[in-house]
């Protein structure tokens, strides 16, 4: 758990723990009207075919009930209008503050290159960093908004779950906890495979970015015979470098995937399992009703859970690898004394003065 002593994420972004719980509880109430629109199906089967099977249970426990068409259908237009204002909030919210973090990020970045010697660059070219402005902020936005705030608003989600099924019954709720304690540890051990194809993946990529870049901004005319077959046959040998670990990598990453996929129906294997095994735990039909919709709700956070690790992995690499660069020092580096003269000859405002340069704390 890197990123719990990660020191840019713990100032620029969990101290900003107020607006983060604002949002977070916006995701969950989003999240939780789910939970509402799948049970209250049932008020319609009561009213509209006058036969109950008791599918609305849960929520007339609850005091939740309606009598006519008209009051479900207003109902249900409210709910669906209100999960629409939800989920759009919580997107543009936590992706707004997303943005401005990495914008930040990059302008710390930017100007520390800017400190960069001539020479430096002569020796080791500009193209393998290009990355760490493109794919890396794409990385970084991804844990900041999927890994972080969603892994953390699934998790409330599924706590809100639980207590419903616990509700429902406690026997069937144990069995579904029981099955997920067996099978999470194997989406964790897939995860544990992908994660050093995931970094050799990255750096096999920017090699080959940056001899694209350094083949092509160094050319001073036609290549000759002779010199395009060495380049092509260089960039081929990168190229299947970067190709083998990519290979390894979608191998993991789909091996994963797969495996989450069937969580769902294989939590509700184990659930009717359970139920054939001990007949006198059926409980009404009703309830099986709710219990498997309550689950069906619950799934796609289940997965979504199951990703989390694995994208704070990549974007932990993502982010690493930017503030590697931030902290390079000398002689990488100018002298002030030649940094001084390098902004009077070309007029430029001084980090320190222009509050565009300025990372906002």
């Amino acid at each position: 758990m890197d990123w719990l002593k990660n020191k840019t994420l713990k100032r620029h972004w969990f101290a900003h723990w107020g607006r983060l719980s604002a949002i977070l509880l916006i995701g969950w109430l989003g999240a939780v009207s789910t939970f509402f629109l799948s049970l209250m199906t049932g008020w319609y089967f009561d009213l509209m075919y006058q036969n109950s099977i008791s599918k609305s249970e849960l929520l007339a426990d609850f005091g939740l009930s309606v009598s006519s068409l008209q009051q479900f259908f207003a109902i249900l237009g409210f709910v669906i209008l209100l999960k629409f204002f939800l989920h759009f909030w919580e997107r543009q919210l936590i992706r707004t503050k997303a943005e401005k973090f990495n914008f930040h990020l990059m302008q710390r970045l930017f100007r520390r290159q800017l400190q960069w010697t001539s020479d430096y660059y002569k020796r080791n070219g500009f193209g393998k960093y290009l990355l760490r402005y493109s794919g890396d902020q794409l990385s970084v936005r991804n844990m900041l908004c999927n890994g972080f705030h969603r892994g953390l608003r699934d998790a409330f989600f599924l706590l809100t779950g639980l207590g419903l099924l616990v509700y429902l019954n406690p026997f069937w709720t144990l069995t579904i906890v029981a099955t997920l304690l067996i099978v999470s540890p194997i989406a964790f051990l897939l995860d544990s495979k992908q994660i050093p194809w995931t970094r050799s993946k990255r750096n096999k990529k920017s090699l080959v970015l940056k001899y694209v870049t350094e083949t092509f901004s160094n050319q001073k005319g036609d290549f000759a015979k002779s010199e395009r077959t060495k380049i092509s046959g260089t960039f081929q040998e990168k190229s299947e470098e970067a190709l083998t670990a990519n290979l390894q990598y979608q191998f993991w990453e789909n091996s994963r995937l797969a495996w989450v996929a069937i969580l769902g129906p294989l939590l509700t294997f184990s659930l009717l399992a359970a139920i054939s095994f001990s007949p006198e735990s059926k409980g009404s039909p009703g309830q099986l009703l709710a219990f498997m919709l309550v689950i069906g709700a619950m799934a796609p956070a289940i997965r979504s859970i199951s990703k989390t690790p694995s994208i704070i992995a990549k974007g932990m690499i993502s982010l690493e690898k930017i503030e590697v660069l931030i902290k390079k020092k000398t002689p990488l580096t100018y002298s002030k004394k030649d940094k001084a003269e390098k902004e009077a000859e070309q007029g430029s405002a001084s980090p320190e003065t222009d509050p565009k340069l300025v990372f906002l704390e």
